[in-house]
């Protein structure tokens, strides 16, 4: 995606209209400049499946994921996050900080929590746009999974379960 969005630039060219779902394995290769750098074009959206668990799992290891989770904020003030022990408040905090971010590359954002088959948060869905109509049409989409209005869901295996996205219909 970089390689692509840096030959719209030489090129002096704009991305299409796009509807980008980015799913990185993991935490790593999510550089928060491209989710910016998709977001700056007109017309373009980003949905992001943030791995909450694998950060809040090795956001304490001060090794080589220093240089990794600074790209994935796009800021050094996830550091602080690490030091919080309750897990309520750090689940909060990151977020939160996420969030914020996104909010310096786009004007509407919106999250909707995955928790696992056993109640814990395993992932985030985050959506990013710069248009309302976007934004009105994502969020209806999560009122449909979850109409209490918690922006959750439970993934488990439950045949019945129903998706946030159902590409079998067309409306």
């Amino acid at each position: 995606m970089s390689d692509i969005l840096d030959n719209l630039d030489k090129e002096k060219k704009r991305l299409a209209p796009t509807f980008a779902f980015i799913d990185p394995f993991g935490y790593s290769g999510l550089p928060f400049y491209l989710i910016r750098k998709i977001l700056s074009f007109p017309h373009c959206e980003v949905f992001i499946n943030f791995a909450y668990s694998s950060i809040n799992r090795f956001i304490d290891t001060e090794d080589s994921r220093t240089e990794i989770f600074d790209s994935l904020f796009e800021t050094s003030k996830w550091r602080k996050i690490r030091e919080i022990n309750d897990p309520t408040e750090r689940n909060r905090q990151l977020v939160s900080l996420y969030t914020v971010q996104l909010k310096t590359a786009s004007r509407y954002v919106r999250s909707f929590e995955m928790e696992d088959n056993v109640g814990r948060i395993s992932y985030y869905l985050f959506f990013a746009t710069n248009h309302v109509k976007g934004f009105v049409e994502m969020k209806s989409a999560m009122w449909r999974v979850d109409s209490r209005g918690s922006f959750r869901f439970a993934d488990t295996t439950d045949t019945d379960q129903r998706f946030l996205l159902d590409f079998d219909k067309t409306s």
